[in-house]
């Protein structure tokens, strides 16, 4: 570890293609947050939880991660240089696979923080793309599934089926009994079939892997994920804490 734990400062960020969200860690813990958007989403006019980000004095270090094509953000001048995850920062793990470039830095960075918590690890991604990964005590990372995010299943059908877009606008509970419409069918099958996507992709990566490990999933669908399959320890935060094991290893 480079430095003190405890006297340090740092940001870490986390850039996707609409947003960048920004972690101030003091001590080891968050003391704020803030999340900007880049560019409006598609559909939505307003975003109530974007917050400017501020001029902050007194920082050690930033470090993040974002998506490769991004852009460069605008960053208040106060701010020390970023380094990237990927870029001027080395990725953390050993990747096994032919070509190890493959793994995006954001789910090899996720990767480190479950190791960072755990020693070894499970990870279950549910952004975008749901994506599994395995770490374990010698930061040798396997990938074990790439698939459909929860929220991008629903968009892909609506787009592909207009029909029934008027029916996905928004998430209608399962219903009780026999569903009496659209919308319940669309729920009833969108809803079984990711819980059922995520219960083979784990049971084929347990089988795979020599031992067990704990699972641990992040992501905007992380606690669907976890209520569908009813484990799981939920870490919102997982990537900003693979960040900031980064920053006290330099």
């Amino acid at each position: 570890m480079g430095r003190s734990e405890a006297s340090s400062r740092i940001l870490t960020l986390d850039q996707g293609n609409t947003s960048l969200k920004a972690l101030l860690w003091e001590d080891g813990q968050v003391v704020q947050c803030w999340r900007v958007f880049l560019k409006e989403k598609e559909g939505e006019s307003q975003v109530p939880d974007s917050k400017p980000l501020p001029e902050l004095e007194g920082v050690d270090e930033v470090r993040g991660v974002r998506v490769p094509g991004s852009g460069e953000p605008l960053l208040p001048a106060s701010w020390p240089q970023v380094w990237w995850a990927g870029e001027a920062l080395e990725l953390p793990g050993r990747v096994l696979y032919r070509c190890p470039q493959e793994m995006g830095a954001d789910r090899r960075v996720a990767a480190w923080g479950a190791r960072t918590l755990h020693g070894r690890a499970l990870v279950l991604d549910c952004g975008t793309a749901l994506t599994l990964t395995h770490v374990d005590e010698e930061g040798e990372i396997h990938g074990l599934g790439i698939s459909t995010g929860y929220g991008t299943l629903r968009r892909g059908l609506a787009q592909a089926a207009p029909a029934l877009a008027g029916y996905l606008a928004e998430d209608v509970p399962l219903p009780a009994g026999l569903p009496e419409g659209s919308a319940e069918n669309l729920s009833l099958g969108m809803i079984q079939g990711w819980a059922g996507l995520l219960e083979r992709l784990l049971a084929e990566a347990r089988r795979r892997l020599p031992k067990p490990s704990p699972l641990v999933l992040t992501g905007s669908d992380a606690p669907l994920a976890a209520e569908l399959l009813g484990e799981g320890e939920v870490q919102a935060e997982l990537l900003h804490v693979g960040l900031l094991a980064l920053a006290w290893r330099v």
